[in-house]
């Protein structure tokens, strides 16, 4: 009887030592899946911000040139390389999960910017089908403002200004996509949205508000390529109101 007492107590204590190991075991590997997961993140912003010293260079370059040309492939292929950085360190450890979302967010808005450049040979490298391609893939993302917001975040590497300057992008992109696609619900639908945004944003004398505030200057750019062609996309109220702050605008 006190064999078979002793018999099942060491059954018992293996069992345990077992599960503590593989406990022990798993926790290690998660760790290291971790450390893995933040080294490819760091590869991540390695090749995001150098891609983006390309797009400032471009966009300050005086002509098109042979090097500018090699500038504009070698950006696509550093953010091609950037979101396959992210893309590696979910698959390693998914705990980031939105961290992960805003990273490639982000990285396909900065794929899109580049067909903003009046060169030919940059819009050969980052065609209209590419930005349709990347604006649609940040809007499954992030469809609305809040789905990702800085609560969301685990790791330390956004503001919370940046979640609202990163949507108030990806809106304007949205409506540049649509004059691309010439897709007039698109911008009808990004263009009012923009100008919701900084009614929110900046609340009711948003106009006098981005026209007197240098800091601000950007909105009145969007807002004046948004306004300027509304009776494209825009009819009866919407477009009566629209012309209206495009009045507003110019009379600040």
């Amino acid at each position: 009887m006190y064999f078979c007492h002793q018999l099942i107590y060491n059954v018992h204590e293996a069992n345990f030592s077992c599960i503590t190991a593989t406990s022990f075991g798993y926790l290690l590997n998660a760790q290291e899946n971790e450390k893995k997961a933040l080294e490819e993140l760091d590869a991540w912003s390695n090749d995001y911000y150098d891609a983006l010293d390309i797009y400032n260079k471009i966009k300050d370059s005086k002509e098109e040139s042979s090097q500018l040309c090699d500038k504009a492939h070698e950006a696509y292929r550093l953010l091609q390389s950037s979101i396959q950085h992210c893309d590696a360190a979910r698959k390693l450890y998914p705990a980031f999960a939105k961290d992960y979302d805003m990273f490639l967010s982000d990285t396909y808005l900065a794929i899109a910017w580049f067909n903003l450049s009046k060169y030919t040979c940059v819009q050969d490298v980052f065609t209209d089908e590419t930005l349709n391609t990347y604006v649609t893939k940040t809007f499954e993302i992030r469809p609305t403002q809040n789905a990702i917001s800085m609560s969301d975040m685990k790791l330390d590497f956004y503001k919370p200004e940046d979640f609202k300057t990163s949507y108030f992008n990806q809106v304007y992109l949205g409506f540049y996509n649509g004059g691309k696609q010439k897709n007039n619900d698109f911008r009808r639908k990004y263009g009012l949205e923009y100008i919701n945004i900084m009614k929110d944003e900046f609340g009711n004398d948003f106009i006098n508000i981005i026209c007197n505030d240098s800091t601000k200057k950007i909105h009145f750019t969007r807002l004046n390529n948004i306004l300027m062609f509304s009776e494209e996309f825009l009819k009866d109220q919407e477009l009566l109101e629209s012309k209206v702050l495009m009045m507003e605008l110019y009379a600040a």
